[in-house]
């Protein structure tokens, strides 16, 4: 098993949440730890979803020609993209690959420990990033 690897997509499709899936067990098979799979991969899978949404969200606020700087407009619209209908956010899969983000899973061992970071292309903008940490405080 290599010491690092990494996946990388435009979003979740079956045959790379299959990759993802059994990624995970591998690495977790090298140190034992087997039992921890199924609360590690839905914390991975909530990630995900999270990095997919920004990217979403990125390319709902550059359709509606949205100022993301704006709080007003940001907080206004952000209900607005939470209310979007399922066919519109199918469509947007098409923008996501053409203007390339993407989401990065990188599985690395170091020191003996085992590290998993997500990440992906879009900066997040400061309301993102606030209500990010809010969503972490709130679930301490």
């Amino acid at each position: 098993m290599e010491s690092s690897k990494v996946i990388t997509f435009n979003f979740l499709t079956p045959l790379n949440k299959e990759i993802i899936s059994e990624t995970i067990r591998k690495y977790l098979k090298i140190f034992n730890k087997e039992s921890l799979y199924g609360d590690l991969i839905n914390i991975i899978f909530q990630l995900i979803k999270n990095a997919y949404n920004l990217n979403l969200k990125k390319v709902f606020f550059l359709k509606q020609n949205i100022n993301p700087d704006s709080f007003e407009e940001f907080k206004k619209r952000s209900n607005d993209f939470n209310n979007l209908d399922l066919n519109i956010k199918e469509k947007y899969k098409e923008i996501i690959k053409k203007e390339g983000y993407n989401i990065k899973i990188y599985f690395n061992i170091e020191d003996n420990n085992f590290v998993i970071t997500v990440e992906n292309n879009t900066k997040a903008t400061d309301f993102d990033q606030k209500e990010i940490v809010n969503t972490l405080d709130f679930s301490k």
